[in-house]
């Protein structure tokens, strides 16, 4: 029920991704955390992709034409 990392994955480490849109003027800010769920960016990151375009499809948020990307740093 959990992902492990490193070698023979014995160590246990949770997945946090905090976020907000759009970068000049921000109207959501959110964070996801997955207990467990091994590196940041691959899973939680994935979350937030879904949460962001749940935003755009609802209304919260324009689509973007153009993305800028903000580098994630992972611990």
């Amino acid at each position: 029920w959990y992902k492990g990392v490193g070698e023979n994955d014995q160590f246990l480490s949770h997945a946090w991704y905090i976020g907000y849109a759009p970068a000049e003027k921000p109207v959501v800010a959110f964070a996801v955390m997955v207990e467990y769920g091994g590196s940041g960016g691959r899973v939680a990151g994935e979350i937030a992709r879904q949460i962001l375009d749940a935003c755009v499809k609802q209304g919260y948020l324009q689509p973007q034409t153009t993305a800028r990307m903000i580098p994630v740093v992972e611990q």
